[in-house]
């Protein structure tokens, strides 16, 4: 080997293990993100101290870390249940939560990742949650008192998550879906009670009319009464007075058949 070739070896490994050592460190760094969690498992052993925030250093090849988020997450579910009144009904909940901090090791170790929570933890309490809260209610009721059946189901889910770690900020109710046959009830029924309000106002109105042609014929029964009472015989001369034309009739058989000539002649 000539000794060209051996600074040229020497340069070659010297690049090779700042390359491997550059690698190592790359490795090495773990970068949290904010608004994120790390849990570390050091072989196969889940270590009890949560990584924040920011930049850590762990033994590569031998220490893995799972981020998980902290932020408030969504979920949206459907669950069926069955009302009171024995009436079938398919509810999708959607549902706001986070998982509490001091409570990630605990859950990652229990459950697992996210979308293990969702699946095993999340799901099936909110489904449970919703058929309990349906069982107490009519098909009717829930579709009336829907602002209580959220708070029935916010209710129970926040307490019966808050001891797994999970925290339930809101549950909103996006949907309420009955079967055919008493969708098309409630909508015979909806009809029924529009036609029976027409039929009121139509009675009404017809009440109404009659009341004031009542009232019509009355006032003018009143003036006709009024008006005998006031057409004494000198009112009436004075009214034949004002409505004679000037002319004399042609043919006159009494004069007293014409008082207002008498009038005239005076």
């Amino acid at each position: 080997m000539s000794q060209q070739q051996v600074p040229d070896i020497r340069k070659l490994a010297l690049g090779a293990s700042v390359g491997l050592v550059l690698i190592l460190c790359y490795l090495s760094v773990v970068i949290i993100e904010g608004g994120n969690r790390g849990v570390l498992v050091r072989l196969g052993s889940i270590n009890e101290t949560v990584l924040g925030e920011g930049i850590h250093m762990v033994t590569p090849f031998v220490s893995q870390v799972h981020e998980m988020s902290i932020r408030i997450q969504k979920a949206d579910i459907r669950g069926t249940a069955g009302t009171k009144d024995l009436q079938q009904v398919a509810v999708d909940v959607v549902v706001n939560y986070y998982i509490d901090p001091t409570a990630i090791v605990r859950i990652y170790r229990e459950v697992g990742d996210e979308a293990a929570i969702i699946a095993r933890i999340l799901s099936p309490a909110s489904q449970e949650m919703v058929k309990a809260a349906c069982a107490e209610k009519t098909a009717e009721e829930l579709l009336i008192l829907r602002t209580d059946l959220r708070e029935d189901i916010l209710g129970t889910l926040t307490e019966r998550l808050k001891i797994r770690g999970i925290i339930v900020t809101d549950v909103s109710i996006a949907n309420l879906d009955f079967s055919d046959e008493f969708d098309k009830a409630i909508e015979q029924k909806q009809i029924a009670q529009q036609q029976a309000q027409q039929a009121r106002f139509l009675s009404e109105r017809a009440k109404n009319e009659a009341d004031a042609e009542v009232a019509r014929a009355r006032g003018q029964a009143e003036a006709q009464r009024l008006l005998i009472q006031t057409l004494t015989p000198a009112v009436l001369q004075k009214m034949a007075i004002e409505k004679w034309d000037g002319k004399m009739p042609q043919v006159v058989s009494d004069a007293k058949a014409l008082p207002f000539l008498q009038s005239l002649n005076r």
